[in-house]
């Protein structure tokens, strides 16, 4: 697969940044240093344990004790979306990329504010999705560190299943990948070889997140990107939705996943607390 300029023009319908700022930008650029590294190389060099954490963005993220953080750290970990706002620097790290022209550009400021602490961590990009929107580290810096190493990977078309219909084990036989970014995550995961995946503030009980009292996310609210907390804490995760019956809820797909696709192939799946609303059938983890 090719990362050039021509392959961040290729989606002109659907874009982060128009074709013509992503022409200017990969010149103006032309210095950047970063490296792009394949699926196979990333397990290569970053994967040093079976056991791989998903960081979440729930409020349950906040009853993490010190001790388990430094459990965490002596595995790797994945972050995602909004993730840069908290301290724990993750080994790996994606983005679904903000719709709202605003949101988007804020999650960039936030990423650049960490963009020395996360100089190890590995920025994951759809090679032939997002790719071709431009994002691209010479187009788009400001979503990675500095001299960052992007895993760049073939986006799996994903399982295509409405909500009246059941999963079976053949659904999962070229990916796990089904609807929003975690299931993306959990494609990935599998892809580098985990053979032990921990759900830390994937909790689906409510759409409140960790980082919604901080003074960072005031505009959440100002701007309409995000409810109150007061209105959040009584809504389930919009994952949970089934979409006017186009979609299975995330909690069924979990469930089947981890008895139809996991424990076929002997890899476990756990959640982090015993407050998450999966762990009346998932594992809680033993930290």
């Amino acid at each position: 697969m090719r990362y050039g300029l021509w392959q961040c023009l290729l989606d002109w319908r659907v874009r982060y940044i128009s074709l013509g700022e992503t022409i200017r930008r990969w010149f103006n650029h032309r210095d950047y240093q970063y490296s792009i590294i394949s699926l196979a190389d990333t397990a290569k060099r970053y994967k040093h344990s079976d056991t791989v954490f998903i960081l979440g963005g729930s409020e349950l993220i906040n009853d993490i004790t010190e001790s388990q953080w430094a459990h965490i750290e002596q595995h790797e970990s994945f972050g995602m979306n909004w993730w840069p706002l908290h301290p724990f620097v993750p080994t790996y790290y994606q983005t679904n990329y903000p719709r709202q022209r605003h949101a988007f550009w804020k999650l960039a400021e936030a990423i650049q504010k960490r963009k020395e602490e996360y100089h190890k961590t590995v920025f994951f990009v759809s090679g032939d999705r997002a790719l071709r929107r431009g994002v691209h580290p010479r187009v788009l810096p400001e979503y990675f560190s500095v001299s960052p190493t992007c895993c760049c990977y073939h986006y799996p078309q994903p399982i295509k299943l409405r909500a009246d219909e059941e999963f079976k084990p053949e659904h999962f036989a070229e990916t796990v990948y089904y609807r929003g970014g975690l299931t993306l995550i959990l494609h990935l995961l599998i892809c580098l070889g985990y053979r032990r995946i921990v759900l830390m503030g994937v909790d689906l009980r409510n759409r409140v997140h960790f980082y919604d009292d901080y003074p960072e996310t005031e505009w959440m609210v100002k701007e309409s990107y995000s409810l109150p907390i007061a209105e959040k804490e009584n809504i389930l995760h919009g994952t949970m939705d089934d979409k006017d019956g186009s979609k299975i809820p995330m909690d069924q797909y979990l469930y089947a996943i981890q008895e139809l696709a996991f424990a076929p192939r002997g890899i476990e799946l756990f959640v982090g607390s015993p407050k998450s609303l999966l762990a009346t059938k998932l594992p809680v983890y033993r930290f």
